[in-house]
């Protein structure tokens, strides 16, 4: 299979728009492997791995990568770095429980050097939902002079006075619904708020949550706000939130999103955890 040309293009452009995107030249790399670049391929592992020494899925087209090219050697440290991300000390392996001194070490020796410590930590190895930090800011957003005042107030002029928020014994922490016709610019204005915040931001759509098996889309509901709890400061961001935070009295005839929105409603209450510099943003066309 040939490399399609303007997927290449597509994905460099969407890269350098987000230039700190693991996601993307991960994905690069493999559009860049199955149509036999094996060479360009580790060019953009290696660039992922540059900003995400512990990126397993990079780890693992690189490894791929470099048998194409009959690298054994590279290849057999990709392997060996994959290894010690599933290695807690002491201990046998175990899946997403990284032994970080361990990895430290095989990279220094492999490569030539050892990332930083945030990144070997475990809330930051093998996410499974891309964390960003978006460069925009509400300067950036034209119009919506309403909507911005109401972000300044609910959310930015408290982080902005921490004393304030002391004094008033106020949370950081809250939550926005953004309304409107598709393209008006929600998504966008959430991702703003995230960089004015100097926050990380999460997106998260339907296909992130919905899964067809019981349980399973309460589960991962449960791991993207965990997620947003370790990378706090942070910008939850929801779309189309209506399809999986509907009325409870409206799914009698829908237990399993009747389980989806009991979920979602413990998460945002923090009851069992807390929600300390999360921000939950969400965007429907229905607000009703």
């Amino acid at each position: 299979m040939q490399v399609d040309p303007e997927v290449v293009k597509a994905l460099e452009v969407a890269i350098a728009a987000n230039p700190r995107s693991v996601g993307l030249r991960v994905h690069l790399a493999r559009v860049l492997l199955d149509g036999g670049d094996a060479e360009g391929a580790l060019r953009a592992v290696s660039e992922a791995l540059a900003l995400e020494p512990a990126d397993g899925n990079a780890l693992a087209v690189g490894e791929s990568a470099a048998r194409a090219l009959g690298d054994e050697t590279r290849a057999a440290g990709y392997r060996a770095l994959l290894d010690a991300l599933g290695r807690p000390p002491g201990g046998p392996p175990s899946p997403g429980v990284p032994d970080s001194s361990g990895f430290s070490e095989i990279v220094q020796r492999e490569f030539g050097e050892a990332p930083s410590s945030e990144r070997v930590t475990p809330e930051f190895v093998r996410s499974e939902w891309e964390v960003e930090r978006p460069s925009v800011t509400l300067s950036d957003v034209a119009g919506m002079e309403a909507v911005k005042r109401r972000l300044e107030m609910g959310f930015l002029a408290p982080l902005r006075n921490p004393e304030a928020v002391q004094a008033y014994r106020m949370s950081l922490r809250g939550g926005m619904l953004l309304y409107g016709p598709p393209g008006c610019g929600k998504t966008f204005l959430a991702r703003a708020t995230a960089g004015e915040l100097g926050a990380r931001f999460m997106a998260v759509g339907l296909s992130d949550v919905l899964d067809m098996w019981l349980g399973e889309s309460e589960r991962k509901l449960h791991e993207i706000f965990e997620e947003a709890r370790r990378n706090a400061p942070c910008v939850l961001f929801f779309d189309e939130v209506d399809a999986i935070g509907q009325k409870r009295s409206q799914l009698r005839t829908a237990p399993g999103l009747r389980y989806v929105v009991n979920q979602l409603l413990a998460e945002l209450d923090g009851v069992a955890t807390s929600n300390e510099g999360v921000f939950i943003v969400a965007a429907t066309n229905h607000p009703w």
